[in-house]
């Protein structure tokens, strides 16, 4: 990992595509490139990166070979940067590095890249992995980029109705290693951990700790279940935002999880941070997911790849993962605890109803969602942009 910014050898008449993030935490805009850049990667393209040292993405770039250079949004007092000082230090990498590409791998780093990319006359990738309402002003920034990739068509029409260029976004799914979320036969140690016995049903969540993933309309419907098993809520993931209303957010459901794992056939559990997700995935009787915007869920993929029945929200990108007449019934109106509860129900209560949505979830992701769809269609992006 470079403090500086040494260009260092490369390949007569070849440049990098130089990867630009604001993130240093790995969540799922980072997971999705990680997953597909091996592919790029063999189909001849090299990349270096300009992200937060010292992190957790830059750590995974550099085990992928990915030469990294120290790039904050931040100062070292963990403030932000003025658009100016971020966008000058950006220039002056660009002016030493001379890649042929700039892959911008979030909003916020296209916002940046935009003005940039036209400055230094360097073609630039920008992907929008958020639905979120931008200013005028963050539009024209991320309108000035080559092309713009949207994970979801939810995602495009949402930006292109607020004025995002229609002519040059478009839409690429995420992909994801079907293989990887196989999981493992035997049931995970932390089963035994949590006095969770192999008849018991288990509900699983994973993702970040915040309002816009619907926890709280997750253990309100909760509540409502009745089943003839005891039932265990697992919830894996942490809050990032150090906002108070965040913070307050995640202690009113920690109160309302013990206030709930007071009865005798039910539990809810913290997990926090797993590395053995697949194996959670494995061996858990549904996924719990009631998002109040999602612009294409990667957890819903993984645990479609994991062959794992979901109830999940009908906004953003999820009806186009849930696309086919065989998956109908795995998504619920946003905000509504009683269907949500209700759907649960029904599930938990047919073994041959989440037998058959596990092995159509698969088929889906198997056929549709691919690192190597997703790979060559981001190949040919680069291509054309590089030929230009």
């Amino acid at each position: 990992m470079d403090s500086g910014l040494g260009g260092g050898p490369k390949l007569p008449g070849r440049g990098p595509i130089l990867i630009v993030s604001e993130y240093g935490t790995i969540n799922g805009g980072e997971n999705s490139l990680l997953a597909v850049l091996p592919s790029l990667i063999e189909k001849g393209f090299v990349f270096e990166a300009a992200v937060p040292g010292h992190s957790a993405f830059a750590h995974a770039l550099s085990a992928a070979g990915v030469r990294v250079y120290e790039f904050s949004f931040m100062d070292c007092e963990a403030v932000r940067k003025s658009q100016a000082d971020i966008r000058a230090e950006l220039v002056e990498l660009i002016r030493c590095t001379r890649p042929l590409l700039l892959h911008c791998n979030s909003l916020a780093s296209s916002r940046i890249c935009g003005p940039v990319a036209k400055q230094t006359s360097t073609p630039a990738v920008g992907y929008l992995r958020d639905i979120l309402n931008l200013s005028r002003r963050a539009i024209e920034d991320i309108n000035q980029l080559d092309q713009i990739v949207a994970v979801s068509a939810a995602t495009r029409q949402w930006h292109v109705e607020r004025g995002m260029d229609a002519s040059n976004t478009i839409v690429i799914h995420n992909g994801i290693d079907v293989q990887a979320f196989a999981g493992s036969p035997s049931r995970p140690e932390l089963f035994n951990a949590l006095g969770i016995e192999p008849d018991d049903h288990v509900l699983l969540s994973v993702g970040q700790i915040g309002m816009r993933k619907g926890l709280d309309v997750l253990l309100e419907a909760i509540e409502l279940i009745s089943t003839t098993k005891p039932v265990h809520m697992l919830i894996a993931g942490e809050r990032y935002s150090t906002k108070a209303e965040a913070v307050e957010y995640e202690q009113n459901l920690r109160e309302k999880a013990a206030i709930l794992s007071r009865a005798s056939d039910l539990a809810v559990h913290f997990i926090g941070l797993r590395s053995d997700v697949p194996d959670l995935m494995h061996h858990s009787t549904l996924l719990l997911h009631p998002a109040r915007q999602e612009p294409l869920g990667r957890v819903l993929l993984e645990a479609c790849a994991a062959g794992l029945p979901v109830v999940t929200t009908d906004v953003g990108g999820s009806p186009e993962i849930f696309a086919s007449a065989d998956q109908a019934g795995q998504l619920v109106p946003a905000g509504d605890a009683p269907v949500l509860a209700g759907r649960v129900e029904s599930i938990l209560d047919s073994p041959e109803i989440r037998h058959q949505f596990g092995i159509t979830n698969r088929r889906q992701v198997e056929s549709r969602f691919t690192i190597e769809r997703c790979a060559q269609a981001l190949a040919e992006v680069y291509g054309k942009l590089i030929r230009r």
